[in-house]
């Protein structure tokens, strides 16, 4: 399977991508939506589309480092066991 970027993608990588996506959407509302697009260095108001849209700009932006948006996440929700971590 190939990612957006041409590159190919293990089924595994990309089931960790959609559990990231799919705890993102159900644990974070808009308003923590904005403070983690702006803690990752992104602007929310400059993007278009839905918040699913939004979600995967985010994991797109963090390509190949997904650990690191996974840990931003679980620091503001540690109650939740997120993808890439034992």
């Amino acid at each position: 399977m190939e990612h957006r970027s041409g590159k190919k993608m293990t089924t595994g990588r990309l089931g960790q991508r959609i559990e990231l996506h799919d705890l993102i959407d159900g644990y974070f509302n808009v308003d923590e939506m904005r403070d983690l697009y702006f803690e990752c260095g992104l602007d929310y108001d400059n993007e278009n589309g839905t918040k699913s849209n939004r979600i995967w700009k985010l994991i797109d932006h963090y390509s190949k480092r997904e650990n690191m948006l996974a840990k931003i996440c679980r620091e503001k929700q540690p109650g939740v066991e997120w993808p890439y971590y034992d």
